[in-house]
């Protein structure tokens, strides 16, 4: 499950990760330590799953997450888990940086960001030696850069090390443009942050349009010849999301990455995020957007659950959005047709619970819960929401 969670994630959202640290706390349980597993694998992949969401708050924390990398890195697993052992220490701690609450009281494990980003560096530069695809290489390079954008120290660092394995190695040159260009895109959104625009100052509105300028140069120069020219359109249109430079810039780029790789479910999503309403899209765009990828019915590639994305977005400000009968129907026909493909799917599952119940469609949400049981999304819905959707549910959908 690990190996496959590393090259795949959990593709078809099948609650895999859930799975993993389920598993790895039972193991915690038997054991003294953290440290006490035989196999050092469990423990690193079930901190990386929960670090999805949180960090460390205090320097005892980080002590024990790094024997459990340092076990690892002894180990005789391949490259792929000590990178992404290591990777998950250094984001860990630029998340920690950035929560004021914390930060002040964990100097010391601060300084280890450097030695961490090191040997993160250093098993990026055995992965690139192994027969690994540059898109694979690609994309958790540019998973990690992304993941650490909160702190300008840290992402600066940690670049630095994959910049030295790249040229170390002799990477292809289309990875090392294209995770370039990536990394002054991840670079311009930590000079903006992540809060709405009036919270930006003039300087980190400078320091946004600069380096996104240079991914668009990096980014636009390579593509005749890159290839990874997917890749490369898919960053474009983020690129285009901040250089604001009409639709009309995004949409050739958008096209690009689908016609090199109609599965790419990323560029998709990347072109749903420009259409957001607080972006440069209306509710009625996001709309009319979600049934063209549902008009692909490309079910393997998860094209058609961009409608669910969408409306997730907007049922934000308007639960009640599911009760409509013109959003319902087609939305509930897409839920059908992908779980009756991926019926293990437990995070579109609960999903689907959801969004019948803030619909009021109590038979459908009372089916869905039914199969789930107790064993729906954490994700999707907590705890304390999910017992009240399922015992109303019990109760109206009779």
């Amino acid at each position: 499950m690990a190996a496959y969670l590393w090259v795949w994630d959990d593709y078809y959202q099948e609650g895999l990760w859930q799975t993993y640290w389920n598993y790895s706390r039972q193991l915690r349980l038997k054991h003294s330590s953290p440290t006490d597993h035989r196999d050092p694998l469990i423990n690193v992949f079930g901190d990386i799953d929960w670090y999805r969401f949180a960090h460390s708050t205090n320097d005892q924390n980080v002590e024990d997450l790094k024997k459990c990398a340092d076990e690892l890195e002894k180990s005789d697993y391949p490259p792929a888990f000590k990178f992404s052992g290591y990777a998950n220490m250094v984001k860990n701690l630029a998340e920690a940086k950035h929560d004021k609450e914390h930060s002040a009281s964990m100097e010391k494990s601060f300084k280890l960001i450097p030695e961490f980003a090191e040997k993160t560096g250093y098993w990026y530069g055995e992965l690139i030696k192994m027969p690994v695809s540059n898109d694979l290489l690609f994309a958790k390079a540019a998973s990690l850069t992304n993941d650490i954008r909160v702190d300008e120290t840290t992402i600066n660092t940690m670049w630095s090390f994959l910049t030295k394995a790249l040229e170390k190695e002799k990477a292809d040159s289309s990875l090392r443009t294209a995770l370039q260009g990536d990394y002054y895109i991840h670079y311009a959104w930590t000079a903006r942050g992540s809060g709405w625009s009036n919270t930006v100052t003039q300087n980190g509105w400078r320091l946004f349009k600069e380096r996104l300028e240079k991914a668009s140069d990096i980014l636009q120069t390579a593509y005749p010849e890159s290839q990874m020219k997917g890749a490369l359109a898919r960053r474009m249109i983020t690129v285009e999301l901040g250089l604001e430079k009409g639709r009309n810039e995004m949409e050739p780029w958008f096209q690009r990455a689908i016609e090199s790789d109609p599965d790419d479910y990323a560029a998709y999503l990347r072109k749903m995020n420009y259409l957001l309403p607080r972006w440069y899209g209306s509710s009625e765009d996001l709309w009319k957007y979600g049934l063209e990828c549902v008009k692909t019915q490309n079910w393997s590639a998860k094209i058609p659950m961009i409608l669910v994305e969408a409306l997730e977005d907007l049922s934000e400000n308007n639960s009640k959005i599911y009760s409509k009968p013109q959003i319902w129907e087609p939305l509930e026909q897409v839920f059908r047709t992908y779980l009756q493909k991926y019926p293990e799917s437990t995070v579109y599952r609960t999903k689907f619970a959801k969004c019948a119940a803030e619909g009021g469609h109590w038979k459908i949400a009372k089916e869905q819960f039914d199969i789930l049981g107790d064993e729906w999304n954490w994700d999707s819905i907590d705890a304390k929401d999910y017992k009240s959707m399922r015992d109303t549910a019990n109760r109206e959908g009779r």
